[in-house]
Formats: C-alpha cells, sequence, structure tokens
C-alpha cells in the first residue's frame, strides 16, 4: 500500500550539481552576513557622530520609554511573528536601566538623549533586512536600548546588565595574552600561598574566550 501511494505521486530523479548547489548557498550566506556587518558598521559611524556632536546638559529633564515601566496605554505593543510572538513596537525602541543604577540620573537621561537618534536607522534596518530580529546599544553608564521595543519581563529581582554580557565584554575589550608567574617558594606557604592563589582566579576570572594564559611557576634551589 505504502509502495502505490509513493508511485502516485509520480517521483522522478534530478541530478543536482553539488558543487554549484554549495557555491550559490555560500554566495547567499555571503551576501547576507555583508548585509549584517554593514548595518552593524553604518549604526557604529551614527552611534560615534551622534555622540560627538551631542552638548551634555547637567540640569537635563525628559521622559523616556522605561522597558520595566512602560505604560502599555500609551505604548502599543503587538505579537510580531519575527519574534516568537512577542509583543513588540516596531515603531520605537525601548531602554533598560540596571536595578542597581538611577534611571532618572544625568548621565542615564543624557545618554538616552544623544541615542535616541539611533532609532531612525532600527526602523530603517528592520525594513529592508528581512531577516533582522533585535538590535541593541549597550552604554557603558549602564542602559540597553533595544528595538523593537517592549516590555521588559522579569519573575524575580532584576539582576540584568549589559555590561557583564560576553557580546559586551569581547566588544569592549582587545583579545589579552597574560603570563602570570606564581611564587611556590618556602617563602610562599601558608596565608601567603593561599592569597596568590585567589589572586589568581581572580584575574582568571575577568578573561574570556578570546583570551590567552598561562601560569608559570619559577622555583629555583639555592
Amino acid at each position: 500500500m505504502a509502495l502505490q501511494d509513493y508511485l502516485m505521486l509520480d517521483p522522478k530523479v534530478t541530478k543536482i550539481d553539488g558543487s554549484r548547489l554549495l557555491e550559490e548557498m555560500n554566495e547567499k550566506m555571503s551576501s547576507m552576513l555583508a548585509k549584517k556587518v554593514k548595518s552593524v558598521s553604518d549604526l557604529v559611524g551614527l552611534a560615534e557622530r551622534f555622540f560627538s556632536e551631542y552638548q551634555y546638559d547637567n540640569e537635563i529633564k525628559m521622559k523616556y520609554y522605561n522597558s520595566k515601566l512602560l505604560n502599555l496605554s500609551e505604548f502599543e505593543l503587538r505579537v510580531g511573528e519575527r519574534f516568537k510572538n512577542i509583543a513588540i513596537n516596531l515603531q520605537h525602541s525601548t531602554i533598560h536601566v540596571p536595578t542597581n543604577v538611577y534611571n532618572e540620573s544625568a548621565v542615564i537621561l543624557n545618554g538616552v538623549s544623544w541615542t535616541d537618534q539611533l532609532n531612525t536607522a532600527f526602523v530603517n534596518n528592520f525594513r529592508i533586512d528581512p531577516t533582522a530580529t533585535w538590535q541593541y546599544f549597550c552604554s557603558s553608564s549602564g542602559f540597553l536600548r533595544f528595538y523593537p521595543g517592549t516590555k521588559w519581563e522579569t519573575l524575580n529581582i532584576d539582576t540584568f546588565d549589559c555590561r557583564v554580557r560576553d557580546w559586551y565584554l569581547q566588544a569592549a575589550a582587545y583579545p589579552k595574552d597574560l603570563i602570570i608567574l606564581l611564587d611556590v617558594s618556602g617563602s610562599m606557604r601558608g596565608l601567603r600561598n593561599q592569597i596568590a592563589k585567589a589572586t589568581v582566579h581572580k584575574i582568571l576570572d575577568t578573561l574570556n574566550d578570546d583570551d590567552f594564559f598561562n601560569i608559570i611557576k619559577p622555583y629555583s634551589k639555592t
């Protein structure tokens, strides 16, 4: 019965040039990645220009779309299929501020003010790239501007801080090459040895996947 059903589909054998197919896939992937790289490069250029032209205001007062304090009667959200059915706003980006950072400080408000101009670039990237999803800007002061705008959901205490995410740390710091000299001579026994090891652990905690290190224990008998 299964064979009859299969034959009813009128199957045909089509010869495919594997090398050509691989070449076409490579061209499509390269083109897609090139668009992504250009979008990011353009955002970097805009951010640098907006920041250099901005005049810092110590007395600044302004309202902005804080993702944790959104008034949903004023900020319309609609489910977006491209974003796994999360309710979003395609016209505006929203701001996340870490719990331990004052969300109305002059530093935060000035940062929110000058990065507001990035919103237009976010919207344009989304329109011209059918595969575009989330777009971010993380400030060294702690706030995260992300597009499309949405309400920040958290079940417990919000501990998120964009500055400690891997993508921020890798972008903000160059790869490091370290050589750590650990003294294991007789004078480093007991508490001194424990302190030295704890110090090494603290140093290693600051490294990421792009860093290289080696630990050397120089010791010579005299």
